[in-house]
Formats: structure tokens, sequence, C-alpha cells
């Protein structure tokens, strides 16, 4: 799990990933429910409570501290996930089809022709959607679209 923690830390999610996804099997083979506990939670900050795969980690999380009576645990996973749902951004139909253009690769040329649309359009609904997921790339709007869908 410090590995996973390190690698996050240092902004080498997928590394993280894996080495909190190899933790939690580990955890599970040898029955450790605190410690499962805790990388379930630490998963859940890897993905970011953002995305689906964030959340069900950190409600795994929570489940089995409660039943563990690891209180701040609870406590801190259950603020984390309250915050998370009303910060949640909502963005349009239109937003969302556009966010999985951009997540496939296409230019914002290659999504006008695509739906039919202006690229300066195109361009002003990538704006908005920068800017209600506070991201800063097209890259990370990608990353933000996949992890949501991400089973």
């Amino acid at each position: 799990m410090s590995l996973g923690r390190l690698a996050v830390l240092l902004d080498w999610e997928e590394e993280g990933r894996r080495h909190l996804h190899a933790a939690l099997r580990s955890c599970e083979d040898q029955r450790a429910l605190p410690h499962l506990a805790l990388t379930h939670a630490e998963l859940a900050s890897a993905y970011g409570l953002g995305s689906r795969v964030g959340r069900e980690h950190a409600e795994s999380a929570a489940r089995l501290a409660r039943r563990l009576g690891m209180h701040p645990l609870v406590a801190e996973l259950a603020t984390q996930l309250t915050a998370s749902r009303r910060s949640d951004p909502t963005l349009t139909r239109r937003e969302l089809e556009i966010a999985g253009l951009v997540a496939d690769g296409l230019s914002n040329a290659a999504i006008g022709q695509r739906l039919t649309l202006s690229e300066r359009t195109v361009e002003n609904h990538v704006s908005h959607i920068l800017r209600k997921l506070g991201r800063t790339s097209r890259a990370a709007v990608a990353s933000w679209y996949t992890s949501r869908r991400t089973p």
C-alpha cells in the first residue's frame, strides 16, 4: 500500500493504482480487514470521488470500516462522499457527448464535422466542459470521462 500511496503522491497515477490493487488483493487473501478498508479508501482517493470507481471504493471502505468500528475513517469517508456529491459537475447531454468524443481523441474540427457544429461552437463546449470539471486540458477531460465509465 505504501508504494501505491507514494506513486499517487508523485502523480504516477497508473503505477499507484496498480500497487494499490495489488495491496487490495493481498489484504483480501490474508483477510486483513482493517487494512482492506484503508486500501479501499486509498483507491477511492487515487481514482477520485468524482468517478464511479472512486465512489465505489469509498463506499466499500466505509461499509467495512463501519463494521469494524473504525469511526475516524467512517467519518472522513462520509465527509468526502457528501462533499463529492455536492460538487459533482453536471454536464449537459451535448457536453457529455462532446467529452466522449474528446476522450476518443477527436479534434474540435472532427467533432464539429461529426455533430454538424461549427468548430467555434465545439470550442465553446470544450471550454465549458473544462470550466465545469475544473480541468485544464483535453487529456484531463478524457481521463475524467473514462473514469466515470470504467466498471
